[in-house]
């Protein structure tokens, strides 16, 4: 019997640790910095940060504003950094017979496109 009771224990041990776990990870907004190693500068998703249930872009206001062909965006294509997030889903199809209509949606806007739902909501739903 006492081996019952040792084992309630440590079962419940067990899942208060994970529940504490879970927390950290839920309110843990960074994890893993990407960076686009041959993206050019003037790609404005070309860093991103992830975590659970966003992604945050790291665009440079400063060079949103200069032409890329101007002699002065050298120096301000890294400046005034902003974090656009965007929701962590992906586009999914309702029914597997319409998934290739959903991956065409999605490889023209793969990062955005459940952010702007420009897609057939009949067939695709986000995730």
């Amino acid at each position: 019997m006492k081996h019952l009771e040792r084992l309630g224990g440590i079962a419940f041990l067990t899942i208060i640790i994970s529940f504490v776990f879970h927390l950290i990870g839920m309110s843990f907004n960074n994890w893993v910095e990407n960076n686009c190693i041959n993206c050019s500068l003037t790609n404005p998703l070309a860093t991103w940060r992830t975590s659970l249930r966003s992604r945050c872009y790291l665009i440079s206001m400063g060079a949103l504003f200069i032409s890329p062909n101007s002699s002065i965006y050298n120096l301000y294509s890294r400046s005034f950094i902003a974090d656009v997030c965007v929701p962590n889903q992906i586009l999914m199809a309702k029914d597997p017979v319409n998934a290739y209509d959903c991956l065409l949606y999605t490889i023209n806007n793969s990062h955005t496109i459940c952010s702007i739902p420009y897609y057939d909501h009949s067939i695709c739903k986000c995730e």
